[in-house]
């Protein structure tokens, strides 16, 4: 088991909860997990994940569109329409905001997590994290300055639904406490884009 993956999970649970945001998680024993028959096969990070705090019913603002995280059971039926054209063997979609797929790259340690929009005739990965725990503590963090803050809204109807004043400094910062500079790029990039 990876602790700083399990740890992170169970941080996203409580700020979500905190935050009065419903979601559900459960846990999957690693022949459960096995028996499912994920391709590509799981990272040692995601197995750390499921094991611990696996999401049932996932679901927050972002970008400004739902970020929905899967069940592991249901991973491999999601994973229908990503592989197409360029799409790289190890990629697992491991969620979805609008249908922008949530990237986990199962084939390096950490497994690192990116962003990509679909329908543009490429996939343009944006990564946003090194490492699986540090995406779910900035989705964590995330959940913070968005419902702490911002009253779960980025976007402010009385500007034409331009993004909120100070929202992108907030999650800026709060971002660069556990993120590289160019993860913290791509982000806000892909969540103001």
């Amino acid at each position: 088991m990876d602790p700083e993956t399990a740890a992170a999970a169970a941080r996203l649970e409580s700020a979500l909860a905190r935050h009065g945001v419903p979601a559900e998680f459960d846990r999957f024993s690693g022949p459960e997990l096995t028996a499912l028959d994920i391709t590509p096969a799981l990272s040692p990070e995601l197995v750390s994940f499921y094991e611990t705090r696996a999401p049932r019913n996932c679901e927050l603002e972002f970008s400004p569109e739902q970020l929905r995280l899967y069940s592991p059971d249901e991973l491999d039926e999601r994973q229908r329409g990503y592989r197409a054209g360029d799409w790289q063997d190890p990629w697992l979609a491991i969620g979805d905001s609008s249908a922008d797929p949530v990237i986990a790259n199962t084939a390096e340690e950490g497994t690192p997590i990116a962003l990509a929009i679909h329908g543009i005739g490429e996939w343009r990965a944006r990564w946003v994290a090194p490492t699986l725990a540090t995406f779910l503590g900035a989705l964590s963090d995330w959940v913070v300055v968005l419902y702490g803050q911002f009253g779960g809204e980025m976007l402010d109807e009385d500007l034409d639904f331009d993004v909120k004043p100070g929202f992108v400094d907030a999650i800026r910062s709060v971002l660069a406490e556990s993120l590289p500079e160019e993860c913290v790029t791509a982000w806000i990039d892909y969540v103001t884009t």
